[in-house]
């Protein structure tokens, strides 16, 4: 069985968004989604047996797994989330945010587990359930690709470093190949679409650092590393680009564990070295995670809480002289429970149809588990 997703007609909050949205004031969030990921009529039918593995349905949310924000169409999905043993199946579900009553659907089903947690693709052809961390990526014609790299163990295992694109028209997986053949350490790497090559940088953690391959279109062509140098900590990376300034931003090291960063102006040089930059402000990120944010000119990510957390760059000479973390409080709405649990992915924003952005947040597996906030100008 395949799902479509069909809009709600008839939205009445203006501005081509739905009332529950418009409804909120600046800063404001909301709990929209009213069908959730583990409804008995949305979970695989495979997710409590064939494909259970050792943690079960949970792992979607919690095995190292992210969340694509598709700012095309306002849609949030899971894309063949889980990995290793904790979960084996390759379903996806995902939901419209445009629409009025927000809820998850299975767009696709699983395939049936083949018993191996390491080979790189299942017997029918379909991928076998990933650590997908930050690696979903959505391209400027509307292509949804996991671009590998979400492993973190089996190193130099195939499983882990397979691209795969998922049509929403056909439900169907396309597999784009091997994108890393010499990934080093037990990495965890990110991914990023550059709108202005039409590209996906690919930006690979590891013990030796970081490197970055580029991908044309949504067909995977590898055109090497164009630089490595090393980078400290190499437990694990994310990404954003500064679309403004065209200034990449890379965020290394475990959340409570210390934070580093280095940023590379792709406007001044695409092979130069990484530039380290420290930051400073509140010493740690609890989502693990930030976005671009064009209206503040700031990256923007989760505080834990209720608020925005916010990194400030000055610019200056080839790129960044200065980065500084601040907490911007919200402004009410529904309570966002905290977690324990490092956010990889699943905290994003996107451009909303009327002008506004939203901030989501999925903190855990439970019937509660999709946050918005409307954020209406600069923060």
């Amino acid at each position: 069985m395949s799902v479509l997703l069909l809009r709600s007609p008839g939205s009445s909050g203006g501005g081509g968004v739905p009332a529950w949205y418009s409804g909120l004031s600046h800063k404001q969030w909301a709990e929209p989604v009213s069908r959730w990921i583990g409804h008995a009529s949305v979970i695989d039918p495979l997710a409590g047996s064939t494909n259970i593995g050792n943690t079960g349905h949970a792992a979607i949310i919690s095995a190292y797994c992210g969340m694509l924000t598709d700012p095309i169409t306002n849609t949030i999905a899971f894309l063949h989330n889980g990995g290793h043993l904790d979960y084996y199946g390759n379903e996806v579900y995902l939901c419209d945010l445009l629409a009025e009553d927000p809820v998850f659907v299975r767009d696709r089903d699983s395939s049936v587990h083949d018993g191996s947690d390491t080979v790189p693709v299942y017997g029918d052809g379909n991928p076998g359930a990933d650590h997908t961390a930050f690696t979903h990526v959505v391209t400027g014609d509307g292509q949804w690709v996991n671009a590998g790299m979400g492993g973190t163990v089996y190193v130099g295992n195939s499983r882990y470093d397979q691209w795969w694109k998922y049509s929403r028209s056909s439900h169907a997986y396309t597999n784009l190949g091997n994108g890393y053949q010499d990934r080093p350490g037990t990495a965890i790497g990110a991914a990023v679409y550059d709108a202005v090559n039409d590209e996906i940088i690919a930006c690979l953690g590891g013990n030796v650092g970081p490197s970055i391959e580029y991908v044309n279109g949504t067909t995977l062509v590898p055109t090497g590393t164009l630089n490595n140098n090393a980078i400290p900590n190499g437990g694990g990376i994310t990404v954003a680009l500064d679309t403004t300034n065209r200034i990449l931003l890379l965020m290394d090291g475990n959340s409570g564990g210390g934070l580093s960063f280095y940023f590379m102006n792709l406007g001044v040089s695409r092979t130069g070295a990484w530039n380290s930059i420290t930051a400073t402000g509140p010493p740690v990120d609890p989502a693990w995670k930030f976005f671009w944010h064009p209206p503040s000119g700031k990256f923007l990510t989760w505080d834990g809480a209720q608020g925005i957390r916010t990194l400030t760059p000055t610019l200056g000479g080839n790129g960044y002289t200065a980065l500084v973390w601040s907490t911007v409080a919200g402004a009410g709405g529904v309570t966002v429970p905290g977690t324990s649990v490092l956010m990889y992915d699943k905290v994003n924003g996107m451009p909303m149809p009327d002008g506004s952005w939203a901030m989501v947040v999925v903190p855990r597996y439970h019937v509660d588990m999709v946050y918005v906030m409307r954020i209406t100008g600069a923060v």
